[in-house]
């Protein structure tokens, strides 16, 4: 039959064409009659017809053509002509023609990557996290947010305001300070909140405003100064 030769006279059986060859033609007398299968494709014993040639693992295309080996960031553990696997976010993968997932390497601490990233630069920093891509990232320090993916760096809690927590990812983090207060930018607690100009009270706190015939002309926790002899003042803070 189509698939197999003899090449002896007598009762023997015929015999199959190897796995990786096929024959549409009946009473082949030679394995020459196998025609090979294309580049990275394999057949059964006794394929009959060249479409009998299916990719390989790691490989993809029609059947019975040339297959292609899959890119970088996929990989294909079945024979067959169904399109390569993308390995899955969080991973990379650098190799070609790849057959397993396990191919499919975790990214950096604290970094992500997309489905069927190809190289190690493809895991950038997550949210609230800061580096160079492809490398480990580094949480964003207290007093500071990064509200989104990549390289670039932390970004400073306004003046006004501070943030006692790292890693964090949104300005919203950055808490008000308390009433006639101020803070320098990235503050990281609530005592870097100090007393405006004309104000006076503890750090961290609301402050009150210096009275009448008081005045104050420095930031912080310090008294009201008090108007000099012979001088008043009526206005408060």
């Amino acid at each position: 039959e189509a698939g197999s030769f003899k090449e002896v006279n007598g009762s023997a059986p015929c015999s199959l064409c190897r796995g990786g060859t096929y024959s549409g033609a009946e009473a082949q007398i030679s394995e020459a009659t196998c025609g090979e299968c294309p580049s990275h494709t394999h057949s059964e014993q006794g394929s009959t017809e060249i479409g009998d040639c299916v990719c390989n693992m790691g490989y993809t295309g029609p059947d019975g053509t040339e297959c292609s080996a899959c890119e970088a960031g996929e990989y294909k553990p079945v024979n067959g002509s169904g399109a390569c696997w993308e390995c899955s976010r969080g991973k990379y993968s650098t190799g070609t023609g790849e057959t397993s997932e396990a191919t499919c390497e975790a990214c950096p601490m604290h970094t992500y990557s997309g489905e069927g990233s190809g190289m190690l630069v493809n895991c950038t920093c997550n949210k609230g996290y800061t580096g160079a891509d492809g490398t480990a990232c580094t949480a964003c320090e207290a007093g500071s947010f990064k509200e989104v993916n990549g390289s670039a760096p932390c970004s400073l809690c306004r003046r006004g305001t501070y943030s006692g927590e790292e890693a964090q990812i949104s300005e919203a983090t950055c808490g008000e300070c308390p009433s006639h207060t101020h803070s320098e930018q990235g503050s990281t607690e609530m005592d870097d909140c100090v007393c405006n100009m004309g104000y006076t009270g503890p750090d961290g706190t609301e402050c009150s405003a210096c009275g009448a015939g008081e005045y104050k002309p420095v930031n912080g926790s310090g008294a009201c100064w008090d108007c000099s002899r012979g001088k008043y003042s009526t206005a408060t803070g």
